[in-house]
């Protein structure tokens, strides 16, 4: 099965130099976990369409430097604010480009026609 991004997909994306392997296996999984159940797909296309690509490391960038799901912080004179509906963008955008498969009927149906009676 492809991953969605590699680790020296995540340390360019963040232009972080090296990181712990570690932290970006769990932030891998986090991610794949949320694009799955957007997404509705049991393993990732080979090779990583561009739109999976793109949304998985920016999910990543958002995992790895904000684990908290923080909406802001402030360390003496630094201050930090995140995008919190991002996530919500992305993970939208992925179940409208690739729908569930539905276990019903896919087309409409006219009503039963009982006057044969």
């Amino acid at each position: 099965m492809a991953d969605l991004f590699s680790q020296a997909d995540l340390e360019a994306y963040l232009r972080q130099g090296t990181l712990d392997t570690e932290p970006v296996v769990r932030v891998q999984r986090v991610v794949s976990g949320w694009l799955r159940s957007a997404t509705t797909l049991t393993e990732w296309p080979d090779p990583i369409p561009d739109d999976l690509f793109g949304w998985g490391l920016e999910l990543a960038a958002i995992v790895y430097s904000n684990p908290e799901g923080l909406a802001s912080e402030a360390v003496g004179a630094t201050s930090s604010t995140w995008d919190r509906g991002r996530r919500a963008e992305i993970l939208r955008a992925a179940r409208e480009a690739y729908p569930a498969v539905a276990s019903g009927p896919l087309f409409s149906f006219p009503e039963p026609d009982w006057s044969w009676r």
